[in-house]
């Protein structure tokens, strides 16, 4: 068996640095490239900017996508991503005036039309980017939010108010698991509604409603006389 300790060794200074000079290669030989960019937390939460870079591979004959790098970021904001862009760039000899396009997502920080990142590379970096607009996703989102504004979001209070109910209280989740296995159906626990991700309404609202009868028995004793009707 390998020590965790020797493994770890050779994975990031055997197998991960093979690759990178490798990609590095195949990057120089190409003439024009694409990103891919986007933030997110990471599990230890930490800020992340992680980059994905398009090109056409003249050793493979093929168009390839894969992971440039990642960039720890203290703060998210159009100025802190450029500057983690340029550090891979600086760090992987990359040329501005190769790369003909950015995808990224349609939030302020990455497309605003003021002081966006995309408006940053333009006037510092790249003029010559092509408009490919934001991910498709983002603009769902959008329109969602768009369409269900005049219901005052009731559905999201709800399921909000649930995910409250069982996340601090462990008598509540026993209580419905004793419930669930009495009605014959699966338990699972209340899980948190995210507000920017568009389909996490439809993905709660079909659990809610799997529980629902559960969730009726167990609310029935808290309701004033008034309501249990």
């Amino acid at each position: 068996s390998i020590e965790q300790s020797s493994a770890s060794y050779k994975l990031t200074y055997g197998l991960a640095k093979t690759f990178q000079q490798q990609l590095e290669e195949d990057i120089a030989a190409c003439d024009y490239f694409c990103l891919n960019i986007d933030e997110a937390m990471s599990s230890n939460h930490q800020k992340m900017l992680s980059v994905m870079i398009s090109f056409f591979n003249e050793r493979l004959q093929k168009i390839n996508i894969q992971h440039l790098g990642s960039v720890s970021l203290v703060k998210v904001n159009s100025v802190s991503v450029v500057a983690g862009l340029e550090v891979l760039f600086a760090k992987h000899s990359l040329q501005w005036n190769k790369c003909l396009a950015i995808l990224m997502d349609s939030c302020n920080v990455m497309r605003g039309s003021k002081a966006g990142v995309e408006i940053r590379i333009r006037e510092k970096h790249a003029n010559h980017l092509l408009d490919i607009d934001g991910d498709t996703c983002h603009h769902i989102h959008g329109c969602a939010k768009q369409f269900t504004a005049p219901f005052g979001r009731i559905v999201e209070q709800l399921f909000g108010d649930i995910y409250s109910d069982f996340q601090y209280s462990p008598a509540f989740q026993q209580c419905l698991s004793e419930i669930c296995f009495i009605m014959g159906v699966k338990y699972t626990m209340p899980q948190r509604f995210i507000s920017h991700r568009w389909l996490s309404v439809l993905d709660l609202t079909d659990d809610t409603l799997r529980l629902f009868d559960c969730f009726t028995l167990l609310y029935y004793e808290f309701l004033p006389k008034s309501d249990k009707t």
